[in-house]
């Protein structure tokens, strides 16, 4: 995974992971804020983290400053981000933690019994599968990569940092 520091120290891969080909268009902002979420909910992007530059983070995505700004609205109005305008200013993700509880709670109401049994065979299916994969083809980096992505989830205090190391343990995997 390339990371990509943001001027403010903190460093993720948000175009390596989230950017889709698709369009502008009406569904367009509601995607980025979608894949947004995803990186914050998985802890790609941290508690506290601040985003990059509307204008960087739009040319990242391959859209137009006014739809990314769009997507943005739709994570603050939901607790995601919390934006400051002018200098010094700019969007930083909020304490995960109150916004996971209600966004899980949110989508556990939207998902029937069988959607969600499905979610976990399907999630079941694809770890089992890369784990079979990973150990077929890995070398010794590999597996000293991933033994220091594993001792990082082993050694994490917070939840917040757990939630980081697994996600960037499976990405890893």
């Amino acid at each position: 995974m390339t990371q990509t520091a943001s001027p403010h120290g903190s460093s993720f891969s948000l175009v390596a992971h989230l950017r889709t080909n698709e369009a502008n268009g009406p569904d367009r902002a509601d995607q980025i804020a979608h894949q947004l979420e995803t990186a914050i909910a998985v802890g790609l992007i941290g508690y506290g983290e601040m985003l990059p530059a509307e204008r960087e983070l739009a040319a990242q995505f391959g859209v137009a400053v006014l739809t990314l700004r769009a997507a943005l609205a739709s994570l603050r109005d939901r607790g995601f981000i919390q934006t400051k305008r002018g200098r010094g200013g700019g969007s930083v993700v909020c304490d995960a933690g109150v916004v996971t509880e209600k966004e899980r709670r949110r989508r556990l109401r939207e998902r029937s019994t069988e959607d969600l049994r499905d979610l976990g065979d399907l999630s079941g299916s694809i770890g089992a599968a890369a784990a079979r994969l990973a150990a077929a083809r890995s070398d010794h980096a590999d597996q000293t990569r991933l033994q220091s992505l594993a001792d990082d989830f082993r050694s994490a205090t917070s939840p917040q940092d757990r939630r980081k190391a697994d996600s960037r343990f499976h990405i890893g995997l």
